[in-house]
Parts: structure tokens; C-alpha cells; sequence
């Protein structure tokens, strides 16, 4: 496996990043990705403040809906994957804050916006 690129750093290893899929190879690979950036990543919501959170729509966890999401992190940037390139961008539309990345996708591209969740996460907006 090629590693990834680890040119740009983001700003700051207390960012934490909650990872929603089932599915084990993105997340096992998005994992890796984010912490050679210095991002600690999180799997189950618990009690720390989390500064992104990460869903894949096409493969949502059985205990996670829009609705949770909305309810839980509705001031969290909130980063949504999808191969569909309609149900992703409308869904990222109804979040206060969401973005949205089309599957597949590069590491570049993801960190970029996943850059821009942080900072504007970090606006305390």
C-alpha cells in the first residue's frame, strides 16, 4: 500500500473526528489517513467534544439516522460521503453546517475539506 501524503498538516492533534460507517476497509483506511495527519479519530460518540463528524451515507451505522445527527451535532461541521451524486449533495444541504465529498475519492481531496470543517469548527460559529 502507498502511503499516504503527509505534507500539510492540520492544526492540531486535540481535533477529534467522529467516523461513521460500517464499512471496515474506509474506515480502516480514513483511520490511517487522518491520524498520519495528527487527528485522533473516534468510532462511537462518547463524552469528548468532537470538532468534525464524518458519515458515510452509503453505509450508515444501524444505531445512526439524519435525525441523530442533526439532534447530537447540529453546530458540528458535519463531512458526508456518498457515491450518489444527488442524495449527498441535497443531504449535506439540510445540515446547518455540512459538506460533502463524492465517492471515490482522493486523500487530497478529502483532507482538504475536512482542513476547512476544522477551521471553520474552530470559529466557534
Amino acid at each position: 500500500m502507498r502511503p499516504f501524503p503527509t505534507s500539510t498538516r492540520l492544526p492540531s492533534v486535540a481535533d477529534l473526528v467522529l467516523l461513521l460507517t460500517t464499512d471496515e476497509d474506509l474506515a480502516e483506511s480514513v483511520t490511517e489517513l487522518l491520524a498520519l495527519e495528527g487527528l485522533r479519530v473516534a468510532t462511537v460518540a462518547g463524552t469528548q467534544p468532537v470538532h468534525v463528524v464524518l458519515a458515510d451515507l452509503d453505509a450508515w451505522p444501524a444505531d445512526w439516522n439524519l435525525r441523530l445527527l442533526r439532534q447530537r451535532f447540529g453546530r458540528v461541521p458535519c463531512l458526508l460521503l456518498s457515491g450518489s451524486p444527488f442524495a449527498g449533495p441535497y443531504t449535506a444541504t439540510t445540515l446547518t453546517r455540512g459538506y460533502f465529498v463524492p465517492k471515490p475519492f482522493s486523500p487530497n481531496r478529502l483532507l482538504a475539506v475536512l482542513r476547512r470543517c476544522i477551521s471553520e469548527g474552530s470559529l466557534g460559529c
